[in-house]
């Protein structure tokens, strides 16, 4: 009896001999959709976080049970190993591949076909890739930083804050970014319901729809309350994502799950607004329960004023209904670049909080720790931060 021996095949080279037996593509199990936020997510390689590819997300249900929860696997690639022909013919290319071997041949004889290879992967350089958040949805990589497409930094403040809590941050990224700040539903001068999650995504949504702001690459900058907004958009989970998102910056960000925050803390917080707005005295307790040090006179007056003038209904709505709302379920890695920043004397949302809980929010995720700091870090440290996000907006150049 004749052994035909087996061999491994490329799909992209000729139709194997006839007679000789092909191979299965490999069959790739889908693993159950975890939630990639989950709290007690061990960290991997200290504070820079990469996560693998298909062979790290394939892992075996124990050590699921041991808390090493899998990411979802990409879609497969549409290139298979050629089937074997009928009536031993030998394997014709599909127009596609004739195609391009019709292109290749006329771009070695001088002629014309088409545009250029650079010019038919985009202006940016690189192919355009499927973005698997939202399947079906297929996005374009977006262009490098320049001064011709400078970077937009679209910032969502925390609870309590509005677009003035970034001011600091904008006199000192200069002209690394764009900076656009926004007030979110029932803070600052924005009206209408606030603390729901869903609303405020959408109410984000229509702004940056009407911003006439610069073209280039948009980067969605959270804070706290408005970090756990910026990863729902980004993530798509209620509408679609700006089509020229290019990075997420989380600051003390408030995760998808559930906010970790003591009872006590939620009920003092919320017997603050029990006869309307908050007073003087509670605005001035809150900056001091978040702030490592005492701010600066300008920063302290405008956070208090701010503080004074939110939506009673919207502070209550967050803590009691926002903060813990689980949208794990429905936002899966991010495939744009994260920076996840924590200060070093934060509390509830600290550096182990955002290790936990936003370390795995994107597939590139990088953690960094802002001395100096607890939870208002946009107005103690702004040159930190500052650093920390031209950093970023280096590496999407």
């Amino acid at each position: 009896m004749m052994v035909l021996a087996a061999r491994h095949l490329d799909p992209c080279r000729a139709a194997p001999l006839v007679g000789r037996p092909t191979r299965e593509p490999p069959r790739t199990r889908r693993l159950p959709p975890h939630p990639p936020h989950r709290a007690g997510r061990p960290a991997r390689d200290g504070w820079r976080l990469r996560a693998g590819g298909p062979r790290a997300s394939r892992l075996r249900g124990d050590r699921r049970d041991r808390g090493l929860h899998a990411e979802r696997l990409p879609r497969p690639q549409r290139h298979r190993l050629p089937a074997q022909p009928r009536g031993g013919h030998a394997h014709r290319p599909g127009p596609a591949r004739r195609a391009r071997r019709r292109r290749g041949d006329a771009d070695r004889a001088g002629g014309h076909a088409g545009p250029p290879r650079a010019e038919r992967r985009g202006r940016a350089g690189g192919r355009a890739r499927r973005r698997h958040g939202r399947p079906g949805r297929l996005i374009a990589p977006a262009s490098p930083a320049s001064p011709a497409s400078p970077v937009s930094l679209v910032c969502l403040h925390a609870l309590g804050g509005s677009a003035r809590s970034f001011d600091a941050l904008a006199s000192e990224v200069g002209p690394a970014a764009q900076v656009v700040a926004l007030d979110l539903p029932g803070f600052g001068d924005s009206t209408g319901p606030g603390g729901d999650c869903a609303a405020t995504v959408r109410h984000v949504a229509d702004r940056l729809a009407a911003l006439s702001r610069a073209p280039g690459p948009l980067v969605l900058l959270g804070h706290s309350m408005g970090g756990k907004i910026a990863t729902l958009l980004a993530a798509g989970a209620v509408v679609a994502p700006p089509a020229d998102l290019a990075a997420v910056v989380l600051v003390a960000a408030s995760p998808v799950v559930p906010e970790p925050m003591g009872e006590d803390r939620r009920r003092q917080m919320l017997a603050w607004t029990r006869d309307g707005a908050l007073d003087r005295a509670a605005a001035e307790e809150f900056v001091a329960m978040n702030t490592q040090d005492p701010l600066p006179a300008d920063l302290h007056e405008t956070a208090v004023a701010d503080l004074r003038r939110t939506d009673p209904i919207a502070w209550r709505r967050w803590l009691l209904a926002g903060s813990r709302e689980d949208w794990s379920a429905r936002v899966p890695r991010l495939d744009v670049p994260a920076l996840v920043v924590s200060g070093a004397g934060d509390g509830d949302l600290g550096t182990a909080a955002q290790r936990d809980l936003n370390g795995g929010v994107a597939h590139d995720t990088e953690l960094v720790e802002v001395d100096g700091a607890a939870h208002l870090v946009p107005q103690e440290r702004p040159a930190a931060l500052a650093a920390a996000v031209a950093g970023l907006v280096d590496r999407l150049g």
